[in-house]
């Protein structure tokens, strides 16, 4: 299953924002500064937006039958199975800005670690909601497990 599309601008935006303070340096510094920032924060811009656009298409996430596959990755892959009956919580959240654009994130934690084991970000709030559901149904092992994988 993939991300949100809408999760493309927005992540792009994001790691463009910090540009921001450094653009206005460069304008008040010369006279050349207005067009010069204009031309490098669109290429930033087209950059980022280009970079985003890979990772949608190469994140991936599966629910199996015994585990949750997270594929991620652009340059180098990353890929995880997290088995249901390790999961301890599972916790969707959104910021303010997240919610207006329709988007979710979704955070795994594991028996035995400290940190968060995974995370799917950037997908629709139903998604989301739909994920935490099939985890805790499988995880307490009331589902059917012919049908689990079907998803």
């Amino acid at each position: 299953m993939k991300l949100a599309p809408q999760s493309i601008p927005y992540r792009a935006l994001q790691k463009v924002s910090g540009f921001v303070v450094v653009a206005f340096f460069v304008v008040n510094s010369n006279d050349w500064g207005l067009p010069l920032a204009i031309g490098v924060a669109g290429a930033m811009l087209l950059a980022a937006f280009s970079y985003e656009t890979a990772y949608y298409r190469r994140f991936d996430y599966e629910l199996t039958a015994d585990t949750l596959d997270i594929a991620s990755g652009v340059i180098s892959r990353r890929e995880r199975e997290i088995p249901y009956r390790r999961i301890q919580n599972v916790d969707v959240s959104q910021s303010v800005i997240q919610r207006a654009i329709g988007i979710a994130a979704v955070d795994l934690e594991t028996a035995g670690g400290s940190s968060t084991e995974g995370s799917i970000r950037f997908v629709t709030p139903d998604e989301a909601t739909r994920i935490r559901r099939e985890v805790q149904r499988r995880k307490s092992g009331s589902g059917d497990k012919r049908g689990a994988g079907a998803d």
